[in-house]
């Protein structure tokens, strides 16, 4: 995947030059993370590029078709990363915050839309060797059937807590769904202890962790959004599998900040249901 994103992508920059703004801007964002004396300049540079790139594709989205499809859904993608390089705002948790649909969630959903009007075009054409990749890492997430049996015992024990909790709750397919793709995402990457299953590269990680929060359903969104308890519990299981990329500097501040919120958001009858998850990140409340 390095060779893609470093000979692929910048060739794909060169009909399209949003492309090569957004890879700058993810760039700047890098060297403004790493290289503090600099910081304010290279953040300045990000958002500049940024905005050029954010502009030309908010022009061509109206319009997406065979040719600039595949452009715009690296654009997509490289935004939703870049985004998370900004670093968390305040009462802002990934996909759901205090004031509407949260900014990284939009950007997600755009890669999202892309797929669903150009499927055939993205998957065939210059990105084929993201897809090659991306379909196995599919394919595994999907070979894992919860209600199989073998399920991580921490994820059994969320199920039975949801179906002890929201039985009667016209929610509970809506929250075993999210629960289902959570235990195949445990699956893919720990095993029944909880440690890592085999060492997983960090694309392979990210690959598992995305698809969770490419299916998450719009109902599910909507339930974190109305701060609902059992939706805010299963968000900090999925949060564990989000740590698992708490060593790309990309993901810094994110991992606490989204536990945070989640336990603020719990009242205290409801925050004994997040202590694995608190346990297992090593994150203790400011009081």
């Amino acid at each position: 995947m390095q060779d893609f994103y470093r000979i692929n992508v910048p060739q794909l920059g060169f009909s399209h030059p949003f492309v090569l703004h957004v890879l700058m801007a993810f760039s700047a964002r890098h060297l403004a993370h790493f290289r503090s004396s600099k910081r304010a300049y290279y953040t300045t540079k990000a958002d500049q590029h940024w905005e050029i790139g954010l502009r030309a594709t908010t022009a061509l989205m109206p319009c997406v078709n065979d040719d600039n499809a595949p452009a715009l859904y690296v654009f997509a993608i490289i935004s939703s990363f870049y985004t998370l390089a900004k670093g968390p705002k305040p009462r802002d948790f990934l996909i759901f915050s205090d004031n509407g649909l949260a900014e990284w969630l939009v950007l997600f959903r755009g890669v999202r839309a892309i797929m669903e009007t150009t499927n055939d075009s993205i998957r065939h054409g210059p990105l084929s060797p993201l897809f090659t990749t991306a379909v196995a890492r599919v394919q595994k997430f999907f070979a894992h059937d919860p209600s199989a049996g073998g399920e991580h015992a921490r994820v059994a024990e969320l199920r039975q807590l949801v179906t002890d909790l929201a039985g009667d709750n016209p929610n509970l397919p809506t929250y075993l769904a999210a629960i289902d793709d959570v235990s195949r995402c445990f699956a893919c990457i720990f095993d029944d202890g909880g440690d890592r299953s085999s060492p997983s590269s960090a694309s392979t990680t990210s690959q598992t962790v995305f698809i969770w929060l490419y299916r998450v359903s719009d109902d599910f969104v909507l339930c974190l959004q109305q701060r609902q308890p059992v939706a805010l519990t299963i968000f900090a299981y999925f949060v564990v599998l989000l740590n698992e990329l708490g060593n790309q500097w990309w993901m810094e501040g994110w991992i606490y900040h989204l536990l945070s919120g989640i336990h603020d958001a719990l009242d205290d009858g409801s925050r004994p249901w997040i202590r694995w998850p608190m346990e297992k990140l090593g994150w203790i409340p400011d009081s």
